[in-house]
């Protein structure tokens, strides 16, 4: 480091004090520069109060800094302009000023808290596949998906019909009866999508002998607004039920007693379409099949309910199971002849706990 100093001022005299002066004024020209400066050394340590020039408002170069520099650099007009809650753009910013060190930034009020928050207008999320059963938050979307907008606990419709029409039921907008053993229904709302399950059941009076056997036409086609039910005697002759009764599952719900559903395409390869608690459905022979869940029932005594797809209302279709386990059931399904018979779309729905 080097110090520069203006030349000398000698005196020409006799006097022996300014004598002495010139001599130590000889002394400090014998240790200076040509240009005047003097090294003092590196790193060197000042004592005392050193002072010197104030650089200008942001200076950025290798200037020594002052008491005076550093404190008009480290903040704007404290008085009148306060920190911000969100500037907007995340940015690393270019001003050489600092912050003050007991600055506070005010609370953002416009954002929910992370604790019981509260929110307003109409707030979105990413909606979680069907079936979900956890504490993420639950969609609109999520909600219709899994049954909601029906009749509630897992159910997405039901109805009790008679050839007249709807008795009573949820979700349900009508049932129309179409011909002899033919019932077209139309949901109030509309389905997810068409891999929902059905379960029927029928009352007959009158004296007759046998029950009614029932499916599910494939023409016309079950949609997400309805489908078309068939009841058939032993016989194969399409016979109007006294009462008919049907439900819609398409999700499982904590509670409903429907522990696991599936819609599969039967055949070599069965194709699952929608499911619930159902690992795989595995081809055995032609119309029989083992279903394996996925959470197996405390043990094997639950109940199954089996509708087919029929391309046509003489088919048929009947299922026994062959052989259950808590964690698999095989089924056999057959057409009216009692031959083991594939459906174009087999639904099984099961109950348990």
């Amino acid at each position: 480091m080097a110090l520069k100093f203006p030349p000398p001022p000698f005196v020409a005299t006799t006097d022996p004090k300014w004598q002495q002066i010139n001599r130590w004024l000889i002394e400090i020209q014998s240790i200076l520069n040509s240009d005047g400066t003097v090294n003092i050394g590196d790193s060197p340590v000042l004592t005392g109060e050193p002072t010197a020039p104030t650089a200008p408002l942001g200076t950025d170069t290798t200037q020594l800094a002052t008491t005076a520099f550093v404190l008009a650099n480290s903040a704007s007009t404290p008085s009148t302009t306060v920190p911000l809650v969100d500037a907007g753009t995340g940015a690393v910013g270019t001003s050489t000023k600092f912050a003050r060190q007991d600055h506070v930034h005010p609370t953002d009020t416009s954002r929910a808290a992370l604790v019981s928050p509260v929110f307003a207008g109409t707030p979105e999320g990413p909606t979680a596949p069907p079936g979900t059963n956890t504490t993420q938050l639950a969609t609109t979307a999520f909600v219709l998906a899994n049954g909601g907008g029906g009749s509630g606990s897992g159910v997405a419709a039901f109805g009790v019909f008679n050839t007249s029409g709807l008795v009573a039921g949820g979700n349900v907008a009508s049932v129309t009866r179409a011909a002899a053993g033919e019932y077209a229904v139309v949901f109030t709302t509309p389905m997810a999508n068409t891999n929902y399950v059905i379960q029927v059941s029928s009352e007959v009076s009158g004296g007759a002998t046998t029950a009614l056997q029932h499916g599910i036409l494939s023409s016309p086609a079950k949609t997400v607004n309805g489908f078309t039910l068939f009841f058939e005697n032993d016989s194969g002759t399409l016979t109007d039920p006294t009462l008919g009764h049907f439900a819609v599952v398409d999700a499982v719900s904590s509670g409903s007693g429907v522990a696991a559903w599936v819609n599969f395409a039967p055949g070599a390869t069965p194709t699952i379409n929608g499911s619930a608690n159902v690992a795989s459905v595995t081809h055995v022979a032609t119309g029989v099949y083992t279903i394996t869940f996925s959470t197996p029932f405390p043990d094997a005594h639950y109940t199954m309910s089996y509708l087919a797809l029929q391309s046509t209302a003489t088919l048929g279709a009947l299922a026994i199971a062959t052989a259950i386990s808590a964690s698999s059931v095989t089924i056999n399904t057959f057409n009216t002849a009692g031959t083991s018979s594939d459906a174009a779309e087999a639904l099984v729905t099961f109950f348990g706990t």
